[in-house]
């Protein structure tokens, strides 16, 4: 992604990171907080069954810093691996699920409009690759 889209991916990742959901006071954790880190099997010991390929926002994070994607659809394919996972593990109508169905809504929205504007103007990839900015989930 170093290559694509460093800065634009780290600015989606921080927003994504920070998604409340609606209606949610300021005292609970945001939708969002689920997916912040890697499943603690020691308190969830059946994740492993169900989820073959576990994947957080911070594993994501840290890939798209160090340069790992090489083409923005490897990182929507990690970001989709997180929704599916969530989808795997938690039944419909469980909290996890609905938060999860929050953030996705604005990462879908907020990644379509990323990749238009990517393909529109070619020399945003070049400029994007020169530069990199840390974000912190």
């Amino acid at each position: 992604m170093a290559s694509h889209c460093s800065v634009s991916g780290l600015s989606l990742m921080y927003r994504v990171c920070r998604v409340r959901g609606s209606n949610r006071p300021k005292s609970e954790p945001s939708a969002a907080s689920w997916f912040l880190d890697p499943v603690d099997v020691n308190e969830i010991p059946d994740y492993c069954e169900k989820v073959k390929q576990p994947m957080d926002f911070t594993t994501i994070k840290k890939k798209l810093e160090a340069g790992r994607y090489h083409h923005y659809s490897e990182w929507n394919a990690d970001m989709l691996l997180v929704q599916e996972n969530c989808y795997r593990y938690n039944p419909p109508g469980h909290i996890v699920r609905i938060d999860c169905n929050e953030v996705f809504r604005f990462y879908n929205a907020a990644y379509a409009k990323l990749v238009e504007r990517w393909q529109k103007t070619p020399e945003l990839i070049e400029k994007s690759a020169t530069l990199q900015r840390p974000v912190d989930c």
